[in-house]
């Protein structure tokens, strides 16, 4: 049985306000408040965050003022701001590289990349209605690029389709890949490479064989064991890129509809194992994420989700733009104090941006490309980054 909406009894803005009043939030201004009230919307500037603010008689607590509430909403309204414009940079590093193997092992064009008997057979029925998505994109998309190479050249190579997609769509394409493709896809985006060479090929490989140990190599007999444990192992960071391609794309959905990030979690949690690999006690303890589902499938998990997955010069812009966010909610006393109770209504460390600074980011060609950025004047050629 459908709940019944619950509407107010209040039909003007100044009711609005006086009933807000009897329930002890402070309003110096009440023409400031009514106008608050008609730019954000009652249900954003109030029924979003009144719970951070009440007693437990639903009543605010002493000395809560409506700027606090609009100081929460407009805190949320950048952080939101800057997750987004990250979760883009993202996904056109994710749809770079899915366009990269199929474009190498499938070609460029439609009828060989877009038929659904090339990816997995256990996915069979998926990929038959994923790829009538694509194929629909491919075919009538009205949106460029797509319809103007359908017109004036004779393919339309997958990076072409792709930039078309939706992340959802991108998603669900990548879910049905075979493992050789979603190996590739997972190497480059987890950053693997930053502990061995350079060469792509080569970093996957040294990165699966450092899977297995010394003392167990001794015990192990014949090589389809071999390939068996290092599949098994190495699908713990596919599970791993998995969860973290999850947690964006909901996050992503909830940033797009000008959702709250507070108390917002996802369903499909980060499993901590292969996470410690780019994530050390300092970016969160085992206690933290066991005890208080720190980095489990919150909003410090989307964080340290972008900042593992982002290339390293973004993973930088990230915190430049945190610490930019930070230090203009805490430029004086009151506002640090609204800051400090934003922190800790999203679940998050109060030193949160310093604990991102611990995760291990991608350093590939990282010398080569700060030389090049040099060059160009983006960056001075003293700048450290590590």
């Amino acid at each position: 049985m459908s709940k019944k909406i619950k509407r107010t009894k209040f039909s003007t803005y100044s009711e609005m306000v006086d009933n807000l009043m009897q329930k002890n939030l402070s309003i110096e201004s009440k023409r400031l408040a009514i106008e608050l009230l008609k730019s954000r919307g009652y249900y954003n500037l109030v029924n979003r965050y009144k719970h951070e603010f009440y007693t437990d008689n639903n009543r605010y607590q002493e000395h809560t003022s409506i700027m606090d509430l609009y100081l929460f909403h407009r805190m949320e309204d950048d952080l939101r701001n800057i997750l987004f414009r990250f979760t883009i940079n993202f996904e056109q590093r994710f749809k770079e590289a899915m366009a990269y193997i199929l474009s190498k092992n499938y070609g460029i064009y439609e009828a060989d990349y877009l038929d659904p008997l090339r990816y997995r057979k256990n996915k069979r029925n998926k990929a038959i209605s994923i790829m009538g998505e694509i194929c629909d994109i491919a075919f009538h998309s009205s949106n460029n690029p797509t319809q103007y190479y359908r017109k004036n050249y004779d393919s339309i190579p997958p990076w072409i389709v792709l930039s078309n997609t939706t992340l959802g769509q991108a998603r669900m394409w990548f879910l049905i890949f075979p493992a050789k493709l979603t190996d590739y896809v997972v190497s480059q985006l987890l950053p693997i490479h930053d502990f061995f060479s350079p060469s792509d090929e080569d970093s996957l490989y040294e990165f699966k064989a450092s899977l297995i140990s010394y003392e167990e190599l001794e015990t192990i007999k014949t090589d389809s064991e071999y390939d068996k444990i290092i599949r098994e192992r190495f699908n713990l960071y596919i599970d791993l890129f998995k969860s973290m391609l999850n947690i964006i794309h909901t996050f992503r959905n909830n940033l797009a509809h000008g959702n709250r990030l507070i108390h917002f979690t996802t369903k499909r949690p980060l499993n901590i194992r292969p996470l410690r690999k780019f994530a050390n006690t300092n970016v969160f303890t085992d206690e933290e994420y066991y005890k208080k589902q720190l980095s489990k499938n919150d909003l410090f998990a989307f964080m340290v989700s972008l900042m593992i997955l982002l290339d390293k010069y973004d993973s930088l812009y990230l915190l430049d733009q945190l610490k930019s966010w930070k230090e203009r909610n805490s430029k004086d006393p009151k506002t640090e104090v609204s800051f400090k109770k934003f922190i800790s209504s999203c679940n998050l460390p109060i030193d949160f941006i310093e604990r991102l600074s611990y995760i291990s980011t991608e350093r590939v060609y990282q010398e080569n490309n700060q030389r090049k950025l040099t060059d160009l004047g983006l960056y001075p050629e003293n700048r450290t980054f590590y």
